[in-house]
């Protein structure tokens, strides 16, 4: 979604999720900053069909995989600063 939106189509300048700590163990947060305010209901709809096809199709062990290992380096990056 992000190579989409930010990559190819330029139509955000950002794109990121989080579960910070929160009182609902649940929350999870999806932002994006837009280029034009005109783009905002395209993006939530991509955005949310994202979503909906994640919460049956699995993530592809190799992609998962990946991404874990981003997120661990990246967090070994924060405990050197």
């Amino acid at each position: 979604l992000y190579k989409k939106l930010v990559i190819q189509e330029q139509v955000a300048d950002t794109l990121g999720f989080g579960n910070t700590d929160h009182v609902d163990p649940n929350y999870f947060q999806i932002y994006a900053r837009l280029k034009k305010a005109a783009d905002l209901p395209r993006v939530e709809k991509e955005i949310l069909t994202t979503v909906e096809r994640y919460k049956t199709r699995r993530v592809d062990k190799e992609k998962l995989e990946a991404v874990k290992s981003r997120l661990r380096y990246e967090l070994a990056l924060q405990m050197n600063n």
